[in-house]
C-alpha cells in the first residue's frame, strides 16, 4: 500500500544552558523526523532536576515572557528546532551543573514513544 514509513525520530545537538546558581534554565535540541508520518512531542522530563516542560518565548510590546505549551509538532520529513527565541525545554531546579556536564532528558512522543538523550551544559551564547 501507500502507507509510507512511520515517523522516524532522531535527536541532534542537545544542549542545556549553564544556570546561574540554582536558577531555572533551558534546554534546546533539534528533532529530525525522517519518516513519512508526522509525530508530536507530548512531554519532557529531566529526572535529575525538579521538573521540565515545553515552553515558548513570546514577545509582546518588546517584553519577552514564557508560555507553557502542551506539545509540539514534528513534521514528516522535517525538523523541530528549539532555540532561546522560540520553543525550548524549561528545566526547573536543576542539579548543580558545570560546563561540559550532561543533563539527562526524556522526550515522549505521541507515536514514537520515549527517547532518552543527554544535553551537554554550555555557557549562554555558546553553541559548543
Amino acid at each position: 500500500g501507500a502507507a509510507g514509513r512511520p515517523a522516524a525520530i532522531e535527536v541532534e545537538d542537545p544542549r542545556v544552558l549553564l544556570p546561574f546558581g540554582t536558577d531555572d534554565t533551558a534546554a534546546f535540541l533539534k528533532i529530525r523526523n525522517d519518516g513519512d508520518a508526522a509525530d508530536e512531542l507530548v512531554g519532557v522530563e529531566a529526572p535529575t532536576a525538579g521538573g521540565a516542560m515545553l515552553s515558548r518565548t513570546v514577545v509582546k510590546d518588546g517584553a519577552g515572557s514564557m508560555r507553557m505549551v502542551p506539545s509540539a509538532a514534528v513534521p514528516a520529513g522535517g525538523t523541530l528546532d528549539m532555540s532561546p527565541h522560540g520553543l525550548d525545554i524549561m528545566v526547573s531546579s536543576p542539579p548543580r551543573l558545570r560546563t561540559g556536564d550532561r543533563l539527562p532528558l526524556i522526550l515522549r512522543f505521541h507515536d514514537s514513544g520515549t527517547v532518552k538523550v543527554e544535553a551537554v551544559v554550555v555557557r549562554p551564547g555558546n553553541r559548543g
